[in-house]
């Protein structure tokens, strides 16, 4: 899987195969206590904040696991950039520091 840009457009491509079609990407993931980032999901932002919320629902309503501090941030990266966050298991915080994005007010939950 990888994205490509086309005329503004972003594409998450599976070999000649379109999956889905933006024209920004939204990225959630969480922080773990240790400072670890997880990726969980990417893609339209819409889509994204819709699995984020009911991601967060069934945390909440479990009671048996914590939920996770989520986040979510959008935009228009380089492709380059967004291929390597899917990638390369651990980049969240890499691309974070690159983009210079704070999470400050970013917090889901």
């Amino acid at each position: 899987m990888n994205y490509e840009l086309y005329m503004g457009t972003y594409y998450l491509m599976e070999g000649k195969r379109i999956l889905h079609a933006c024209d920004e990407v939204a990225i959630a993931f969480s922080k773990e206590e240790d400072s670890t980032y997880i990726l969980h999901k990417h893609g339209d932002p819409q889509l994204v904040k819709n699995w984020l919320d009911r991601a967060t629902k069934l945390y909440e309503d479990s009671l048996t696991h914590t939920c996770p501090t989520f986040y979510m941030i959008s935009g228009k990266f380089p492709v380059e950039d967004l291929n390597r966050l899917i990638d390369t298991s651990g980049w969240v915080k890499y691309f974070l520091e690159k983009h210079n994005i704070s999470l400050e007010d970013k917090e889901t939950r």
